[in-house]
């Protein structure tokens, strides 16, 4: 009878033991559905963002999965995803740290928290994580690649070398090991191996934005190939249509290769973006002037002006282009502006001197042209303009002196009068009053020669020039100190 009661006890016990044993073994298929799920929704999410990113649209992703972490606290993928689609190192940061309060050994997030360690250089918190993270799992190549990583970060390249070389061991056609072998490479200017690695990882992915870009600075700036930079710099354009430095450099590599109609076609195009720089306004004027597009070359080149009002370059076209279309009242500001910023460039003076003609404002014209000679009194060119000035007006450039103060003054009225009488061929009813204002230095030199107001002016630019250009070389006695001095003259046929 015992016998019986323990046998049916025993039975019991089984029953119980097998139904606790099916229990466990429910839960561990379910959790391994669910684990499963997870990775695949971390896979296809991450695909989805790196697609994003490289269209430029990452705030998009960021939005899309923030509002999914925040609609499902207990997310251990949305809280992923978001911090893999962030930018920023802090969110990011708290991003994964929230993902591993909900499930303490999830995987990824465990390497995306420690990437971030790494970028911080906080090396032992990073290698714990990337640590933790091969022990879940042995054979996955990505905690080698934080670690690697962290060696890059650390400037250890050696190192660093070596574990990507052991990620690519275990997976030949890692992304990350081949971008991160290509940085090295890059860093330390061995430009045929980055370009090898970059090569490799494009092979992957050929819209991959990062190495188009590095790649692209390879053959631009570091190596000057510029025929190699431009479908690297077009297939980086094709994913960021909007990239305004991608678009100066590719205008600008089209330029160095005689190809100056695609890039002006590269300029229009960068020039209607949201953000353009100045230099793509400057570059756009210079071309469309080449191509006598005046008036378009005027409308860029005042935008650049506008936005860097120092820019010599686009201070000096812009300049030239209004005196060719006959508008030296509007270059006069912007060469006056060139003497401020650089008074010991000959050229800016010598414009100045001729818009200062060209508006018949000979007066000035003359006396830039004086200060011209100073600057470069050797140079033909300058000497030459200014004679053949000398002789629309009438005038020389020989100085003149004599014994008193009176007699300097009569001897300058007579040369101005004989400018007058040239004048009066032209126009027999010229007549009025000038009164010349000079200031002479200590040692007899002219200073500066303005007009003071009279009655009855005399309205004839020429005259009025020859007046100031004749008191300017005029050498009075030496005096004890600065004196103003003021001269009437009438004029009368």
């Amino acid at each position: 009878m015992l016998q019986k009661r323990i046998l049916v006890l025993f039975a019991f016990c089984s029953l119980i033991v097998t139904g606790l044993a099916c229990e466990t073994t429910d839960k561990n298929t379910k959790d391994n559905k669910e684990a499963q799920n997870n990775e695949t929704a971390i896979v296809e999410g991450r695909k989805q963002i790196q697609k994003q990113i490289n269209d430029g649209k990452r705030y998009d992703a960021i939005k899309l999965f923030q509002d999914q972490s925040t609609r499902s606290p207990d997310s251990e993928v949305a809280h992923y995803l978001h911090g893999y689609a962030l930018k920023d190192p802090q969110k990011k940061w708290k991003a994964f740290d929230r993902c591993l309060r909900v499930n303490p050994n999830q995987f990824w997030c465990m390497i995306g928290r420690g990437e971030i360690y790494a970028f911080w250089r906080v090396a032992d918190r990073a290698t714990e994580d990337f640590e933790n993270a091969r022990k879940l799992r042995p054979q996955h190549p990505d905690p080698l690649v934080g670690l690697a990583n962290l060696a890059e970060y650390q400037r250890k390249d050696a190192e660093a070398i070596a574990l990507y070389q052991q990620v690519l061991a275990k997976s030949p056609n890692h992304p990350e090991a081949l971008l991160g072998l290509a940085r090295i490479h890059y860093r330390s200017g061995q430009w045929a191996e980055a370009i090898s690695w970059f090569n490799k990882r494009l092979d992957i992915e050929p819209k991959h934005f990062e190495s188009l870009e590095l790649l692209a600075d390879i053959y631009y700036n570091k190596t000057k190939q510029y025929a190699a930079a431009v479908p690297i710099l077009e297939k980086a354009l094709d994913i960021r249509p909007q990239h305004q430095k991608m678009h100066m450099f590719l205008a600008d590599a089209y330029e160095r290769t005689n190809e100056e109609d695609k890039a002006l076609e590269v300029y229009e195009r960068a020039s209607k973006l949201p953000q353009v720089f100045f230099l793509t306004f400057y570059r756009l004027g210079v071309l469309r002037a080449k191509k006598n597009k005046r008036e378009g070359g005027i409308e860029a080149l005042e935008v650049a002006v506008k936005q860097r009002s120092d820019h010599e370059p686009s201070l000096t076209l812009l300049a030239q282009l209004y005196m060719q279309t006959q508008k030296p009242e509007k270059a006069l500001p912007l060469l006056r502006r060139l003497t401020r910023i650089n008074g010991q460039n000959p050229t800016y003076r010598a414009e100045l001197a001729q818009a200062y003609a060209q508006k018949e404002d000979y007066a000035n014209a003359l006396k830039e042209y004086q200060e011209l000679m100073q600057l470069s009194p050797e140079n033909t060119q300058y000497r030459s303009s200014l004679r053949n000035l000398l002789e629309k007006l009438g005038l020389n450039d020989a100085t003149y002196t004599a014994k008193t103060t009176s007699a300097v003054m009569d001897k300058g009225k007579r040369t101005i009068l004989r400018c007058y009488r040239n004048r009066l061929k032209a126009n027999k009813n010229l007549r009025g009053d000038i009164e010349a204002l000079l200031i002479v230095s200590a040692n007899g030199k002219v200073e500066k020669v303005t007009l003071g107001e009279v009655s009855k002016p005399l309205e004839d630019k020429i005259v009025q020039a020859c007046v100031q250009w004749t008191f300017l070389l005029a050498r009075f006695p030496q005096i004890t100190r600065r004196v103003r001095l003021r001269y009437p003259i009438s004029f009368r046929p």
